[in-house]
């Protein structure tokens, strides 16, 4: 569910609909900051860790504004929560294999950055296909 289905819905609820929605009456920037900031309110974590969803996810909803992508951002968020599961399933089910907080933290910080750097680069390659098609 968090892996797959999460993220599909997700994106298609606060990319696709909220941005879109918002961005008939307001600047993008507007529905861009909107959006993040209920996607982050409804996952109730901690402070930290609402920030830095907040923070990724606003690089997701503009990649998502640049390109009018949800295959792109479905799949960093896909990608995002795989990598997140993943050091929690290791850090409950697996103790002898302790992955240090701060170590688990770097990972997921790393992650995120490839993500968001391989977004930016997607969105850089549509905009340039629009270019050439113009």
């Amino acid at each position: 569910m968090v892996i797959i289905c999460a993220p599909i819905c997700e994106e298609i609820i606060f990319r696709f609909v909220i941005i879109e929605k918002i961005q008939t009456k307001y600047k993008p920037v507007i529905a861009i900051i909107v959006s993040t900031i209920l996607f982050s309110l409804i996952h109730f974590y901690p402070l930290s860790a609402t920030i830095t969803i907040f923070v990724t996810f606003l690089g997701i909803a503009y990649i998502y504004v640049h390109t009018k992508n949800l295959i792109y951002t479905i799949v960093i968020h896909f990608l995002n929560n795989f990598f997140t599961t993943i050091v929690s399933i290791v850090n409950k089910y697996y103790p002898n294999i302790t992955i240090p907080k701060i170590l688990s933290i770097s990972i997921e910080y790393i992650v995120l950055a490839v993500l968001l750097v391989v977004g930016f680069y997607l969105m850089y390659k549509e905009h340039n296909k629009l270019k050439t098609v113009s």
